[in-house]
């Protein structure tokens, strides 16, 4: 019974863990993308918390292209 117990806690903190990783991957950076279709994930340049520069964003739609200020430019 303690083993199964120590087992299932393993198995539970490995299933945590993993799921956290790959959560950690999804928002690749801190920047802000300000057209709501766009602003799941945005791998890109980023000035001052807002997507600014080169940039890839993606939601419901996909944008690749030039940011300013956090919007399509």
């Amino acid at each position: 019974m303690k083993k199964q117990i120590i087992l299932i806690g393993f198995f539970l903190s490995f299933a945590f863990l993993f799921n956290f990783g790959l959560r950690a991957q999804e928002k690749t950076t801190d920047c802000r993308v300000l057209l709501s279709s766009i602003s799941e994930k945005y791998e890109g340049e980023c000035v001052n918390g807002f997507a600014d520069g080169k940039g890839i964003a993606e939601g419901a739609h996909k944008y690749e292209g030039e940011f300013k200020k956090g919007l399509p430019h």
